[in-house]
């Protein structure tokens, strides 16, 4: 996409019609088959729908890990070695997220804050990358952050995929895990990052549209030799700008998450409710 020019490609845009299009025709025709590959009535199902939304937000989360390596390489210097020593800090946070999820399944807790943990770990990460991203800085401030990202994988890999899989027939089970391992693997990751991408590119660009006004009012015996810091100060200042977004991003999927009952729906607190809305009286009912 990148070397085609996005979507201003004609070549783009029509591969991206056409997948639809035959995702479509793959959906028809699964449909009136006598014993289908896959059956899609599946995600009809509204925890198996909603799964599949969170799962395409995780993926825009796991896909801004491109932005820590671009920084990490392109501004600070480090190799990928160090990069990967970095990346195994997430190995507790892996470690914490399955210990929460034995305390939550065994007593009970409401999923709908196990999965809005993971999320608001996932902010916290980005959070910190937003704040520790400047031009000089010890890679080992990472560490913390790569713990977060730690955890809010596992939180998310483990709750999803069990409110996915509830109330599912075996034979349904396995169509519907290999359509959502492509989703999470693939689709998602591969559309967050397409988007995350072109973000950069895009502000990368206008920072160093804004840089060049103040270049003009200044007297340059070499301009090329003051572009390596010019073209580093514009991925600074575009990783921020991705990362800044990706911060208020997490403010809709949470509503989104405490707005959904994860099989928990209490109907006497809806009717108690709606006699608080009428004005009608209350006294002597309990929410609980």
């Amino acid at each position: 996409m990148r070397q085609q020019g996005w979507f201003i490609s004609p070549y783009i845009r029509t591969a991206l019609i056409l997948s639809f299009l035959f995702l479509g025709l793959t959906i028809w025709r699964q449909r009136f088959l006598k014993r289908p590959l896959i059956d899609f009535k599946v995600f009809t199902r509204e925890n198996t729908l909603h799964s599949l939304i969170l799962l395409v937000f995780l993926g825009v989360f796991l896909a801004s890990s491109s932005i820590y390596v671009q920084y990490s390489v392109g501004v600070l210097g480090y190799n990928n070695l160090i990069n990967a020593k970095i990346n195994l800090w997430m190995i507790p946070g892996i470690i914490l997220s399955g210990v929460l999820a034995f305390y939550c399944f065994k007593y009970e807790w409401k999923m709908k804050f196990y999965v809005a943990g993971g999320f608001f770990s996932f902010f916290l990460h980005t959070l910190c990358l937003y704040l520790l991203i400047q031009p000089q800085m010890n890679i080992e401030y990472l560490q913390y952050s790569m713990m977060l990202k730690g955890l809010g994988m596992g939180m998310l890999f483990i709750s999803i995929w069990l409110y996915a899989a509830e109330g599912v027939s075996m034979d349904g089970l396995f169509g519907a895990m290999g359509i959502l391992i492509m989703i999470r693997g693939f689709l998602a990751t591969a559309f967050g990052g397409a988007i995350i991408s072109w973000a950069l590119y895009q502000g990368q660009w206008q920072s160093l549209n804004d840089i060049s006004m103040f270049l003009d009012n200044g007297n340059f015996t070499s301009g090329m030799a003051i572009y390596q810091n010019i073209s580093l100060n514009a991925l600074m200042a575009s990783s921020k700008i991705v990362l800044g977004s990706i911060c208020w991003l997490t403010v809709p999927i949470l509503i989104f998450v405490l707005t959904h009952h994860y099989g928990q729906f209490n109907y006497r607190r809806v009717v108690l409710f709606r006699k608080i809305i009428k004005g009608d009286s209350v006294k002597g009912y309990r929410f609980a």
